[in-house]
């Protein structure tokens, strides 16, 4: 009989995986990569994280090293956009033509 792997405590995921499960935002994503995925302004994400302008097309893990954010402030940016927007704002599975 094969034992059955217990259920992990959601209290214990890490923040960085809750933030690439709900939103499915990864560290090597870039704030513009982003902002097409979820049609949300990349200077807003930018802002909501203190992230220079120059630095939108690196990606997101080497600017979390460098500005100390975390993935689910990330997540929470384009939760307070869309918000903001009347929850207009709708994840894309492809990126734009």
């Amino acid at each position: 009989m094969e034992a059955k792997k217990p259920i992990p405590d959601q209290s214990k995921t890490s923040r960085h995986s809750r933030a690439k499960e709900e939103y499915g935002v990864h560290g090597t994503q870039t704030i513009n990569g982003v902002s097409a995925q979820f049609t949300v302004p990349a200077s807003f994400i930018g802002k909501e994280l203190k992230i220079s302008e120059g630095n939108q097309y690196q990606p997101l893990g080497r600017c979390r090293k460098e500005y100390g954010f975390t993935m689910s402030e990330v997540g929470n940016a384009i939760a307070k956009i869309q918000e903001f927007s009347g929850g207009t704002i709708k994840h894309l599975n492809h990126e734009p033509k």
